[in-house]
């Protein structure tokens, strides 16, 4: 048909339909070419837009510590998942000045990686060999320098640390219930005989654990896309060293404080606290109100006590920790009945739960005290 000839009123839509697909495609290159603002990104942003292919490098702090550094690791691992779920750049982790890397910060790091891999493609984010050679080793055992698509060296820098034991992370979306008995045996292999009593109370809670992860942390609305739905990360340490046994459970969904106000009423929420009506339970308040509060509202006899189980494992020892963040929360329930409660003033994303127990207080393993000295006190 001669151009000529086509109606003008379909000539003007058809106009109208072109000048808005070029307005769209002109604001989508200037996005592209907007650098991408991160104090963790202090070179190469602005090359981003040039070259869709080329990463953006994020600095990694010096200290990635949820105990002594709870801010800027919070912060920093944030900041990573944000620019990662925006696909506008596919990201480089540099660990040039990266001195310590705690075991619970670098699980909650690779569970966001690792979901970052799952969602986007194992091309999405790479990274850099660290210059400590113990954080290097602490990356390789527990499978993070490979999720990063980081090769092992052939010459593997020897543990400067070599009483110290990590084991791959273990990921799955379902409830596992033989995930205790693999933890037990990657981390304590024929060397450790865990007590009857420990093995017991580590399955308890493990499985506890996953349990509410599986039913209440990922709501439908939450994420659409299966293989992130559901999903949880474990992890174990062992150090000699220090005579002290760590396991860390984590997850990226709405976390405790969301999840809480699901199960039970205010009332019964604010009842656990003795909070008075109208007073809003911070973040931090929410996780004790879920350890406190007892049954589940389902009524099921095998849910036992709720998140109270979490407690069983350190409660072995008067020195014995558990550590709950969630959301801007922190709740420690200590061994010999403490507890306390504090909020940040960042996000960490889900839920991440960390007991540590005394080696020898759980297994048969009997600490010398020439070990236990001068071992310092940070952690790989």
């Amino acid at each position: 048909m001669d151009p000529l000839d086509i109606p003008p009123a379909v000539q003007e839509k058809r106009y109208r339909r072109a000048q808005k697909s070029k307005a769209k495609k002109k604001t989508r290159n200037r996005s592209l070419r907007t650098p991408i603002a991160s104090r963790f990104a202090p070179h190469g942003a602005n090359s981003i837009g040039k070259n869709p292919q080329a990463y953006l490098d994020l600095s990694v702090p010096d200290t990635l510590d949820l105990v002594s550094n709870l801010e800027e690791t919070v912060e920093f691992i944030r900041e990573f998942w944000r620019i990662v779920a925006s696909r506008r750049a596919r990201v480089r982790l540099v660990f040039e000045s990266t001195k310590v890397i705690q075991p619970s910060a670098l699980l909650l790091l690779l569970a966001y990686l690792h979901r970052a891999r799952l969602l986007y493609g194992v091309h999405h984010v790479t990274g850099t060999y660290p210059k400590s050679s113990r954080i290097e080793n602490a990356m390789i055992d527990t499978g993070f320098l490979k999720l990063l698509g980081v090769k092992v060296r052939k010459e593997r820098v020897a543990p400067t640390q070599p009483r110290i034991k990590l084991i791959p992370f273990m990921s799955d979306v379902v409830l596992d219930q033989s995930a205790s008995k693999s933890l037990r045996e990657a981390l304590m292999g024929d060397e450790v005989q865990i007590n009857i009593a420990a093995k017991k109370k580590l399955h308890r809670v493990i499985s506890e654990a996953m349990l509410n992860v599986v039913q209440h942390a990922y709501p439908a609305q939450f994420q659409t896309d299966n293989v992130v739905r559901g999903r949880w990360w474990l992890a174990g340490k062992i150090d000699f060293n220090k005579d002290e046994l760590l396991v860390m459970f984590c997850d990226l969904g709405i976390g405790i404080p969301k999840t809480l106000p699901k199960l039970y009423t205010w009332e019964k929420i604010r009842e656990a606290l003795s909070l008075l009506p109208g007073i809003n339970p911070s973040d931090g308040q929410m996780i004790q109100a879920a350890m406190a509060i007892g049954r589940s509202q389902t009524g099921e006899t095998n849910r036992g006590k709720g998140l109270n189980d979490l407690r069983r494992l350190v409660e072995l020892h008067p020195t014995g920790e558990l550590r709950i963040y969630s959301r801007a929360g922190l709740y420690v329930y200590r061994g010999d009945g403490r507890e306390t409660v504090t909020n940040g003033s960042d996000k960490i994303g889900g839920t991440l739960i960390k007991w540590s127990v005394p080696l020898s207080s759980v297994t048969n393993w009997i600490a010398e005290p020439e070990e236990s000295e001068g071992a310092g006190n940070e952690e790989n």
